[in-house]
């Protein structure tokens, strides 16, 4: 019997476009973005608002339709602006993923149609994912309204508790990310620390230059000044779209993503993934240094960093052993860890003993009940 082995390799492409308003009447940033794969020809698109936008203010289902109508003779609108329900809860249920395919269906949407979500990060992940796995895949402009979601938006892969579309190993890039500078600047106070936990995850994974821009400018982004803010989601987003399918680790999640979901999980509803994610990054950080695979100095930036930026760097679960227990529990298949130059390098079979010895070890390092450090304990 004669066996051939050949690699087929699918081009992918996103448009990442950077603005400000972006559903304002006069802005054709998007209707251009929707209108480039078939310049000419009049594309259906329907537009899904994460219902905590509208909660918020954010965005209302009046401007998103004073948009659609004012770009009417573009493309052609499916149906008025759809309030969809978000969030991690959301992002975790297979029944919401299942009535966006529904809802998909129903307007028989083909690749050649166009989804525009509007959310954050959990809401663009389930969009996605429902939208990959319906009639070929259907393209998605996101819309991210936050920093993290900004930063993330080409990283679905990697969001999500035990998420849907983690077990359905969908993989497909966004067509495109719209980046309005404006939206972050509504967020609260913890969705700009998850913001600047994002990007620090950047660097990890990306460069580790990014890692020292973000301790030189920790005071002005934790203050929140919006054009540091910007240039940070810009720098972290161009260093996720260079890493996240440009390897052969692009399925693999890190160690760090995969840790906040655990912790999120034990913890319930004392840590949302921002401020989750803020610790694991630390605790990752000491992983790899444990593993071998990262020196100390790489990971003592990362733990600095993360206390320069606001971020907590020790939890209880972390020190405790069955806490440890059940989060490595959670933990299933390769992850990766950081090498200290902005690669990330597999793990392989990560234990609740070696996370117990970095969650231990962190404690002792000087990590106080109010996760500040205290560098008169330093090991």
């Amino acid at each position: 019997m004669h066996t051939a082995q050949h690699r087929i390799l699918r081009p992918l492409e996103t448009l990442v476009a950077f603005t400000s308003h972006a559903l304002a009447p006069g802005n054709l940033v998007l209707a251009s973005m929707l209108m480039r794969p078939q310049p000419g020809a009049t594309r259906r698109v329907l537009m899904l608002l994460e219902d905590n936008l509208v909660a918020l203010r954010r965005h209302s289902p009046s401007q998103a339709a004073a948009w659609m109508s004012a770009h009417a003779r573009r493309f052609t609108a499916l149906a008025p602006p759809v309030i969809v329900e978000g969030g991690e809860t959301a992002a975790q249920d297979s029944h919401a993923l299942a009535a966006l395919q529904a809802r998909f269906t129903l307007l028989r949407m083909t690749a050649r149609d166009a989804v525009v979500a509007v959310g954050g990060s959990s809401f663009l992940a389930l969009v996605r994912t429902a939208a990959a796995t319906c009639h070929g895949g259907i393209p998605v402009i996101a819309l991210p309204t936050t920093s993290t979601a900004q930063i993330t938006a080409c990283r679905a892969a990697w969001l999500g508790r035990n998420g849907v579309q983690r077990a359905l190993g969908t993989m497909a890039p966004p067509a495109g990310i719209l980046v309005d500078a404006e939206l972050p600047e509504t967020s609260s106070s913890a969705e700009h620390r998850a913001g600047r936990a994002a990007a620090l995850e950047a660097g990890m994974f990306g460069d580790p230059q990014m890692v020292r821009w973000l301790r030189d400018h920790a005071n002005a982004l934790n203050t929140e000044v919006p054009g540091v803010t910007a240039l940070m989601v810009r720098q972290a987003l161009q260093l996720n779209l260079n890493t996240s399918f440009s390897d052969d680790h692009s399925g693999t999640p890190p160690l760090s993503s995969v840790l906040a979901e655990g912790l999120m999980e034990i913890a319930g509803n004392r840590l949302h993934h921002g401020e989750a994610l803020g610790l694991t990054l630390v605790w990752s950080a000491v992983t790899s240094w444990m593993a071998g695979v990262c020196d100390q100095d790489a990971m003592e930036q990362v733990l600095h960093a993360a206390q320069e930026l606001g971020l907590r760097v020790w939890d209880l679960l972390m020190g405790d052993a069955a806490g440890c227990a059940a989060v490595a529990a959670l933990i299933d298949g390769e992850v990766l860890g950081m090498d200290g130059a902005g690669r990330a390098v597999p793990l392989g079979a990560v234990d609740a003993r070696v996370l117990l010895h970095a969650g231990q070890w962190l404690r002792c390092y000087g990590a106080s009940g109010s996760g500040t450090l205290r560098p008169d304990l330093a090991a």
